[in-house]
């Protein structure tokens, strides 16, 4: 018996030399060039990670910069408004009404042009239809084409030349004139209305209600009837 346990022993201790002389080994092979090496890898790559992130947040910065502040504009135009007023009446402002008006009255026009698109003049017009300028002034008196007036001049909506023929624009121009002298519109609203769908015209705006072949008598009858109510 203390044969085999001295042979067990002894196996022990030669497995355990071995194992003790191969970490000796492989402690040896990294250097302290090969440390040193790594040390200066992982402080370069740690200085490229915080180079980056500086990068990224001077280009955030950048773009919080560069981004519209909302609010920033109307804020703007409010107190190019209020000078304005100011040097108008001085110190003696008006009251809240005069000045929700006088807004109004200032930007209904942008919004209106906003609202039918583009605006030409008579020669425009002269090059869309191919007549001649006293034609389109003779249209123009005579109501068969709708006309707007902008800071004391006649432009025209683009929008009654697209695709509809000279009887097709005299029935829009007369609706036109319906809603602007029977139900008090302005000239402005009265052509919003020519370019709103209607349930009375089959769900289109009258244009197209036109185009697909429908009536002008009807177009009249509810133009009529609208102004009618706007009247009241």
């Amino acid at each position: 018996m203390s044969v085999k346990r001295q042979d067990k022993s002894a196996r022990h201790r030669t497995r355990g030399e071995r194992d003790a002389s191969a970490s000796s080994r492989g402690s040896a092979a990294i250097g302290p060039e090969v440390l040193a090496a790594l040390r200066r890898r992982l402080r370069d790559t740690v200085a490229q990670f915080a180079d980056t992130a500086r990068q990224l947040e001077r280009e955030i910065a950048d773009l919080e910069q560069a981004a519209p502040r909302p609010g920033t504009e109307a804020d703007r135009l409010a107190d190019v408004f209020t000078c304005e007023l100011r040097s108008l009446l001085g110190d003696d402002l008006p009251d809240d009404e005069v000045v929700r008006r006088a807004a109004r009255q200032t930007f209904a026009e942008q919004a209106w042009r906003r609202r039918l698109g583009e605006l030409v003049d008579v020669a425009g017009v002269v090059d869309l239809l191919g007549v001649s300028r006293q034609h389109v002034n003779t249209l123009i008196n005579q109501h068969r084409l709708i006309a707007l007036p902008v800071n004391g001049r006649r432009r025209l909506p683009v929008w009654q030349f697209a695709g509809s023929d000279g009887a097709q624009r005299t029935c829009l121009a007369a609706a036109h004139r319906e809603l602007v002298h029977t139900g008090g519109l302005s000239p402005w609203a009265a052509a919003a209305w020519l370019q709103a769908d209607h349930p009375e015209l089959d769900a289109r705006d009258p244009l197209g209600f036109l185009r697909a072949g429908g009536g002008c008598e009807r177009v009249l009858a509810v133009a009529g009837r609208d102004a009618a109510r706007a009247a009241q």
